[in-house]
């Protein structure tokens, strides 16, 4: 799963080891000034802890905008389940156990099954073409950096393994890409379900019925998954 990750060429959305590392940092460098500056080493004043702190801070700078949309996938999360009811579970952020820092956006489990979301907060009008994605004014048309469907395949892949250890083998992992704010203007020869707007993603999470879930079993998942995070609240 790595090495798919790797050929994907996925932009990291982890935002917890650049905040816990660019937070060290600065600490550090804070830490090595003062105790520098007690010992009267001026040359050395001005060297040591300024790597320290532009490393930590460029790390801060970075895991910002990942912290912002962990927050939005929270908000969405929570939004999700207040309209799809307590038969389902939302999980928003859900890490997997491979160790891999790239989220999956929302995690379903249900009596209709367990799916994993891919969330795309692009604006607008966007399209898809045999997997790939673009988005669209007019005539003029911007492709997707990475094609969301491909990302939800490996993600989902990553969530039945989690949902396997736990030892629901035979459980299949249903992939969605969900489009919150964009219109579809066309879709022709996507591989994978999308979706537009909160209302669509419920009807359809309530309506799918290839994967059905006991309530016992849904509620036992939900329970192995939750361990990892917490319902969204």
């Amino acid at each position: 799963m790595l090495g798919l990750a790797s050929r994907l060429s996925l932009p990291s959305r982890g935002w917890r080891l650049p905040l816990r590392a660019g937070l060290a940092l600065v600490g550090g460098g804070s830490l090595a000034a003062g105790f520098v500056s007690e010992l009267s080493l001026a040359p050395l004043t001005d060297i040591l802890p300024v790597g320290s702190l532009a490393a930590g801070i460029l790390l801060l700078i970075r895991a910002l905008p990942k912290l912002a949309r962990d927050g939005r996938l929270r908000r969405l999360g929570a939004e999700l389940q207040q309209s799809a009811g307590e038969e389902f579970a939302v999980m928003a952020a859900y890490v997997p156990h491979d160790g891999v820092e790239l989220d999956i956006d929302l995690v379903v489990v249900g009596p209709t099954g367990v799916f994993a979301i891919e969330v795309c907060e692009f604006a607008g009008e966007v399209a898809c073409y045999d997997d790939v994605w673009y988005r669209r004014h007019g005539s003029t048309a911007w492709r997707f950096p990475v094609s969301p469907t491909r990302v939800v395949r490996w993600k989902a892949a990553r969530l039945k393994s989690d949902v396997a250890d736990s030892g629901f083998v035979r459980t299949p992992v249903e992939s969605l890409v969900f489009f919150p704010y964009a219109r579809i203007s066309e879709i022709v020869g996507s591989t994978i379900t999308a979706i537009e707007g909160v209302d669509m993603l419920v009807k359809h999470l309530r309506g799918w019925n290839r994967s059905p879930l006991s309530d016992r079993r849904a509620r036992a998942i939900t329970r192995s998954l939750t361990g990892t995070l917490g319902i969204a609240s």
